[in-house]
């Protein structure tokens, strides 16, 4: 095996283990809060670009956070967007439909 393949399948291993998880909770009887984690994962990510885009784009309010316990940052947005998340990540930043997790 070449360095060349070394190198095409470790960039394949490294590709199938990206998961971002899009977890919905209720906070009230009608409101849903979303929340986006493990976006760190992604090459050249801006929060601050994304959550404004997507404060426009979704018509709702929205926060960068950081965990606690990991210190990882993640986009807390008001409503329940799951989907819209989904299809956005998978346009914009070509994931892999399988690699997104939507929970809730």
């Amino acid at each position: 095996m070449s360095n060349n393949e070394f190198n095409n399948e470790f960039n394949n291993l490294d590709e199938l283990n990206l998961i971002i998880n899009i977890r919905i909770f209720q906070r009230n009887r009608k409101k849903m809060i979303t929340l986006i984690e493990d976006l760190e994962q992604i090459e050249d990510f801006n929060f601050k670009k994304v959550n404004k885009y997507l404060k426009k784009k979704l018509c709702c309010n929205s926060t960068i956070k950081t965990n606690k316990k990991t210190n990882k940052k993640y986009i807390q947005l008001q409503g329940n967007h799951g989907d819209k998340i989904k299809d956005y990540l998978i346009n914009v930043y070509n994931i892999d439909n399988d690699s997104i997790i939507i929970h809730g």
